[in-house]
């Protein structure tokens, strides 16, 4: 039977079960006491519910598009689209420049003070590759970060040394040691190494061979060295490298078999005059040169090379703008070399008068006293342990006035200005002449009462009177002339 008593909260007569009323709800109670069914306050908890997500994921859609901007932005950028490779070019001209501290002689050579030698800073890649995935793939995909590495081959880095030394001499024959997988080791990575810095003995400069295309500066000990071979030599394979720097310390130039054309600076112990000569004709590009001895004995070179006999007597080094030789030996490099652009010089030896009549012989020591005229821009010159004769302060107040350096018949046609006539003071007007303006002398010496001088009796000799007031007119004449004697237990005191 049917029941047709409605209910009491809906007011649907019928059976419940059977009612196909999905979409109704309950009514509001006429009274306060009667409640919805559950179906419906189960129904309205979930519509809250719904509205709820509905704002959240309003929320979050709002959230997205902001976050999509950003990661838009981030992404679109043109050195994010661009291959890694290119980026890493990019990058490492956006790195501050931070170059390890150049090679320098004075580190080694042992003569004056030594001075410590700094710090090299720490590899800049490894601190990039930290920052985030992004900088260390492109850290790890640029070589010029990875280009210094110092690899110390000796007792110290060698564990249980002492216990190796007896195992070895206890063998019949002894273990030599055998450096072969080292240099393999180090071979295939040479390519990408832009400084690099050989301490080793002669013989086993053959075993480090590879393509070095981005070297740019070349340090080379050696602690002996034969010459017998051509494998002696540090050869490199493929292109040739043009460093713009290199230092020899013990090691001759025939020991470097490289490009010359590019170099700037360079620094040696000592070079024989034949390898000076050489080296100066090949480097027309050298601004700083240093040398600590010149020989006279000629090296030995290897006869395939072609540039291995001076050609070339008189050398001319535009760029040269700092020369420095610390050798007795000076004179010997002086009248095959001009620098027309030369600022300073540091030399040794004894600046002799000229002789009245110029031969082969005189003609080599009057060029120590000529470098004033062949060398326009000359500003500072230093003699250490040197006599000065009258003559070099004559010379010099002759420079200050005016001193002809070049000749208008060496300079192209084009640079000519044709001027061919007598000058008033009855000169010929080929010669162009140029005022001293500027220059600084500094000259050092030990006392000759004293014992322990290493040179006793090499001290200035007196300058006449009369060459000291043409040096005072040029001075109230306005020319920077700085002239002072530096003994060794008295300060400075100008000779003006």
């Amino acid at each position: 039977m049917e029941n047709d008593t409605p209910c009491t909260v809906c007011t649907v007569k019928g059976y419940i079960e059977t009612s196909n009323l999905s979409g109704e709800e309950c009514p509001s109670p006429q009274f306060d006491a009667c409640d919805p069914c559950p179906g419906c306050r189960e129904i309205s908890s979930i519509d809250a519910q719904i509205a709820q997500a509905r704002v959240l994921l309003q929320n979050l859609y709002l959230k997205r598009c902001d976050a999509k901007l950003i990661r838009n932005k981030h992404h679109d950028q043109l050195v994010r689209r661009l291959p890694v490779e290119v980026v890493s070019h990019i990058f490492i001209h956006c790195l501050p420049h931070i170059p390890p501290p150049p090679f320098s002689l004075s580190e080694y050579d042992g003569r004056g003070k030594r001075e410590a030698r700094p710090e090299r800073p720490r590899l800049v890649g490894l601190f990039l590759a930290a920052v985030c995935q992004r900088w260390r793939q492109i850290a790890f995909a640029t070589p010029h970060l990875w280009t210094v590495a110092r690899v110390k081959i000796s007792r110290q880095t060698i564990a249980l040394d002492a216990k190796l030394t007896s195992e070895w001499g206890s063998y019949k024959p002894p273990v030599e040691f055998n450096p072969t997988p080292i240099f393999d080791a180090l071979n295939p990575h040479l390519f990408r190494v832009d400084v690099l810095e050989v301490h080793t003995e002669s013989k086993y400069l053959a075993l480090l061979h590879s393509e070095v295309p981005i070297l740019s500066q070349l340090y080379l000990s050696l602690n002996s060295w034969e010459v017998e071979s051509f494998s002696t030599a540090l050869r490199f394979v493929g292109t040739v490298p043009s460093p713009h720097r290199v230092i020899l310390c013990e090691a001759p130039s025939s020991a470097v078999g490289i490009n010359w054309a590019s170099l700037t600076h360079f620094e040696a112990l000592f070079l024989t005059l034949d390898e000076s000569l050489l080296l100066l004709q090949n480097s027309p590009l050298l601004t700083y040169f240093n040398l600590g001895n010149i020989t006279r004995t000629s090296t030995p070179t290897s006869a395939s090379s072609s540039t291995s006999v001076v050609t070339c007597p008189q050398i001319t080094l535009a760029a040269l703008h700092t020369l420095i030789l610390t050798t007795s030996e000076s004179e010997l490099l002086f009248p095959h070399l001009a620098a027309p652009a030369l600022q300073t010089l540091q030399t040794m030896g004894e600046l002799p008068p000229p002789m009245p009549h110029r031969d082969a012989i005189t003609s080599t020591q009057e060029q120590f006293i000529e470098v004033l005229e062949k060398t326009p821009l000359l500003t500072e010159l230093e003699a250490w342990l040197g006599r000065i004769h009258d003559s070099f302060f004559k010379r010099l107040a002759a420079t200050a006035r005016g001193v002809p350096y070049f000749r208008w018949l060496s300079i192209p046609p084009i640079f000519s200005l044709g001027n061919k006539e007598m000058n008033t003071d009855g000169n010929d007007s080929d010669f162009v002449h140029r005022p001293l303006s500027t220059f600084k002398l500094t000259i050092s010496w030990f006392d000759e009462d004293e014992t322990d001088a290493p040179h006793p009796g090499q001290t200035p000799t007196k300058v006449d009177y009369e060459v000291v007031e043409w040096l005072r007119e040029l001075e109230k004449a306005r020319k920077k002339i700085s002239i002072e004697t530096k003994p060794k237990t008295s300060p400075s005191a100008s000779l003006l």
